[in-house]
């Protein structure tokens, strides 16, 4: 092959040294992958139980044991890394913003739940404020490993978790209709937080439970069925705006306001990962010249221009 687009284990070793004059690889970070949370549903709707699911993750377990270590720890706020360098967007990752949330730390998830009204019967079964066992689906499509570990995770925590793995066209027809507890998955991005919160949050990405979301125009992704009014009034004041000091301001905003209420949880960095040979082709992407997603499909503009820049050795 000279080109491909797959998540190779030890790829410097496996691939690239095996023939160092011609094998290379690039795994930039696109986007965030997250834990999206169907906020319609108890006790899921409380944002305090959100909360503690994100402390109980051990996103470097899932970095290390499911993504090989290329995928890094996501901040809080879905916007880089834990460190605020990498990432998709670490040029508007707002300082002020403690990445508590995003630590491993099942002691704090415990005290959290506590503080909220939740108990833990003579089992060690969490029990709701309600007086009911916590029971929860974790629907998985395609992140198998990095869900076995959320899974046990949680059950730390004394939930009860159903792993439910199922073929795409299943999960996808359930995410889309708002059929699910829990469920790994993704964000295209953009230039900005602005895309990811507007795909996400807003409230033309919303659609009723029951309401297919793949039918509303545009590529939107706010499975979890959340939308808050002052999140709309910053992003329909980021779109009017191109003093780049308003933008990130607003970005500021976004991101403090979606901390505050976590309608979905930031798990790791989502990369776009590229293998390729350039014995017969190069003007491949590269970290020294990064001037496009290197996947062979899958963002067109990125395509295109890539096939500007590919040509023969």
């Amino acid at each position: 092959m000279d080109w491909a687009h797959v998540v190779i284990p030890h790829a410097d070793k496996v691939y690239a040294a095996r023939n160092p004059h011609y094998h290379y690889f690039y795994y930039p970070g696109y986007t965030d992958d997250f834990l999206f949370v169907n906020t319609t549903r108890y006790p899921l709707s409380l944002v305090a139980f959100r909360k503690a699911l994100s402390l109980a993750m051990n996103r470097r377990a899932y970095s290390i044991n499911a993504h090989y270590g290329y995928a890094l720890p996501a901040d809080i706020q879905g916007v880089a890394d834990i460190s605020g360098k990498q990432g998709p967007w670490p040029g508007w990752v707002d300082p002020s913003i403690p990445q508590t949330l995003a630590q491993y730390n099942p002691t704090a998830a415990r005290q959290l739940l506590k503080s909220a009204g939740f108990t833990w019967n003579a089992g060690g079964h969490l029990i709701d404020p309600k007086g009911k066992p916590v029971k929860l689906e974790l629907l998985n499509g395609f992140y198998l490993p990095q869900a076995t570990i959320e899974q046990q995770n949680f059950q730390a925590l004394g939930i009860d978790v159903t792993l439910s793995n199922v073929q795409f066209a299943v999960f996808y027809g359930r995410i889309t209709k708002g059929n699910f507890d829990l469920f790994d998955g993704w964000n295209n991005g953009g230039s900005s937080p602005y895309f990811l919160y507007y795909t996400t949050v807003s409230r033309q990405s919303y659609a009723p439970i029951g309401k297919d979301l793949s039918l509303i125009s545009g590529n939107y992704y706010n499975w979890g069925r959340w939308k808050n009014p002052a999140m709309d009034a910053l992003l329909q004041q980021f779109k009017v705006t191109v003093d780049p000091a308003k933008q990130h301001a607003l970005v500021d905003k976004m991101q403090q306001l979606f901390v505050q209420y976590l309608p979905y949880i930031p798990t790791c960095t989502e990369i776009v990962d590229s293998n390729y040979n350039d014995a017969h082709f190069t003007g491949f992407p590269t970290l020294q010249d990064n001037y496009a997603y290197t996947m062979p499909y899958g963002i067109p503009g990125d395509t295109i221009l890539m096939l500007t820049h590919i040509h023969p050795a």
